[in-house]
């Protein structure tokens, strides 16, 4: 039986895999939940800063049993957390490394990411999408239906949850943008911010995006952009998620209400110069989410 600790190594050797294969913090954007001090290659938010208190009361921290963050989320109903599925199974559903829901905590409301205010619930259940591949060794990166979704032990009822897009409109090319998490600031860094925090990009055109990984090194290429994912950035970079903000929402503003669009999911490196951030496309999984929430 796969331990929590053997997870979380797996997590990070994933990570410094992509390193190696492209840059200092090709990113899957996930934290090595080994420690809240040591990150493993995916998003945090870069050239951002602190949100406000209430701002976002729909984000959630996933936590190891041992209270360590490793991942971002959204509540989505009571009982339902919206993350992205390379959070629980990085190199695929088949892998023995599989995060199980007796591993994951989530810490609802938690502004503060050392706060001992805000409640970790157990979850119970975790629904992967059927067609989630992961890091699987294949010719390029495959981070396609990179959603999951987590049952919690006890219902929120108090809680706030997160609206999610209602148009495709939403994500034309060009739409400022919201980015959260507890991810790392800087590419490469090794600390974890204590507030949540957020950074405005534009979203980017699907030709573009797919355009500014054309020309790179394995695993990031062309290929591992789809019309599933959708990304934001700007060309001179600057401004991005980073690791630790993986399963985190990106949100946009739809007639005054805040819309979840996308779920970070991955890029090469953190805020780089023609590298955009990659989410996975929600609108595409409308029919997915509401027929598995729990």
């Amino acid at each position: 039986m796969t331990t929590l600790s053997s997870v979380q190594r797996l997590a990070l050797s994933t990570a410094l895999f992509l390193l190696t294969g492209c840059s200092t913090a090709d990113s899957i954007a996930t934290v090595s939940p080994s420690s809240e001090t040591e990150t493993a290659s995916i998003s945090t938010i870069v050239g951002g800063g602190p949100s406000g208190f209430s701002e976002y009361p729909f984000a959630v921290s996933l936590r190891t049993s041992s209270n360590s963050h490793f991942c971002g989320g959204t509540l989505l109903n009571p009982r339902t957390v919206l993350t992205a599925a390379h959070c629980i199974a990085p190199n695929g559903p088949d892998a023995p490394e599989v995060l199980r829901p007796r591993n994951i905590q989530v810490a609802v409301g938690a502004y503060l990411r050392t706060s001992s205010r805000f409640q970790n619930v157990q979850v119970t259940q975790i629904r992967l999408h059927p067609d989630f591949v992961g890091n699987t060794g294949a010719p390029f990166f495959n981070y396609d239906s990179d959603v999951a979704l987590l049952e919690l032990a006890e219902p929120q009822v108090r809680a706030e949850i997160v609206s999610l897009i209602s148009s495709l409109s939403q994500i034309t090319p060009g739409t400022p943008a919201t980015a959260i998490g507890w991810g790392t600031r800087q590419e490469g860094g090794a600390f974890l911010p204590i507030l949540l925090q957020e950074v405005d990009v534009p979203i980017v055109s699907f030709l573009s995006c797919r355009e500014s990984y054309g020309d790179a090194s394995f695993p990031f290429r062309a290929q591992s952009i789809t019309t599933n994912m959708v990304c934001a950035g700007f060309p001179i970079g600057g401004r991005d998620s980073c690791q630790g903000d993986s399963g985190g929402p990106l949100l946009v503003d739809a007639d005054g209400k805040l819309e979840q669009v996308g779920i970070v999911s991955f890029g090469e490196g953190c805020a780089r110069p023609d590298r955009p951030g990659v989410y996975t496309n929600v609108f595409n999984y409308l029919d997915w989410i509401r027929n598995n929430q729990f």
